[in-house]
């Protein structure tokens, strides 16, 4: 006899024959069936067995992705531990694992917050008291900020005034970019440019600019250099900056005329000279007139009254009499 469950069993054995004696045998018996553990036990059974995450920015942080755990085992399964234990600069998870029962499931939350660039490698851990799965390979990549920074030209300033030029910072990257403070933005080079202002705040979002105000002071028409930098959380933005001040400029061909020595009845002939604008910028002549006190003396003609551009040159012709 072949018990194949474990129980009391009982049965009897009739011999078949012709002589005399005991015509039945009783039969009685146990069969014992020792479990192991193995087939008691939890079982845990994940989905996805991996997870990937796409590219994301430093400073952001992905919209989450879901590990299914199953129970297929035969007894609960209880959890004592889930969580990230490589690459926790770059994951976090949030769960409801703890006490799962025969065919239950919990769930595991997973999202991804790269703390720099490149390749972001992770594992997510499970500690249970069942077997099947203990941990979840976990992946994405970090993009650093990135950003560009624009000068604005100045308009023509007069020497002895000023204007004022914008420099743009962009932030062109897929994640916030989180900027110095605003004593970072500096102003180098020639004294005649200065720092005035800047809206820039501590974070740029995604996309979005901030400005700048340099100031340029000339004192001069020569072509002056200098540098705007602004910084951000790991490295300086530069932007050069140039301008000319603007002044129109006045030169005569002589300091002086010298008119023959000339009757007092008798007109001397004319003189000229010329002028010519030695500035940058247009010269406006409103007037031209013999000072007081030269009544020896006639301004025949001139045709510099007017506006007359860098370079240009106009004549001024006179008489002694």
């Amino acid at each position: 006899v072949a018990p194949w469950t474990a129980a009391a069993r009982s049965g009897t054995v009739t011999p078949a024959h012709a002589g005399t004696g005991p015509a039945i045998v009783t039969l009685a018996g146990t069969r014992t069936v020792t479990l192991g553990s193995t087939g008691i036990q939890g079982y845990a059974s994940v989905n996805p067995s991996s997870l990937t995450f796409a590219t994301y920015g430093m400073w952001t942080t992905s919209p989450a992705q879901t590990v299914t755990v199953t129970n297929t085992g035969t007894n609960t399964l209880t959890f004592t531990g889930v969580g990230i234990s490589t690459g926790t600069a770059d994951f976090a998870q949030s769960n409801n694992c703890a006490s799962v029962a025969v065919g239950g499931t919990c769930t595991v939350n997973v999202t991804f917050s790269p703390s720099t660039g490149g390749p972001r490698p992770g594992t997510l851990s499970f500690t249970h008291n069942g077997g099947g799965i203990a941990n979840v390979a976990l992946s994405g990549t970090g993009q650093g900020p990135t950003a560009s920074l624009s000068m604005g030209a100045f308009p023509a300033t007069a020497v002895g005034s000023s204007s004022t030029a914008t420099a743009t910072f962009t932030n062109t990257g897929i994640g916030p970019m989180p900027l110095g403070p605003p004593d970072a933005s500096s102003v180098t080079g020639n004294a005649a440019f200065s720092f005035v202002s800047t809206n820039c705040p501590g974070m740029v979002p995604v996309g979005s600019s901030c400005a700048s105000v340099v100031r340029f002071s000339p004192t001069t028409i020569a072509a002056v250099t200098g540098n705007f930098r602004i910084g951000d959380w790991n490295q300086w933005h530069d932007a050069a900056l140039s301008a000319t001040g603007q002044q129109a400029g006045v030169s005569l061909s002589a300091g002086s005329i010298a008119f023959p020595n000339e009757t007092a009845t008798r007109s001397s002939s004319t003189l000229s000279m010329t002028m010519t604008n030695s500035g940058n910028t247009t010269l406006t002549v409103s007037s031209l007139s013999l000072s007081a006190g030269a009544p020896d003396f006639t301004l025949i003609s001139t045709n510099c009254v007017g506006s007359m551009g860098p370079g240009g040159t106009c004549t001024v012709t006179a008489r002694f009499a």
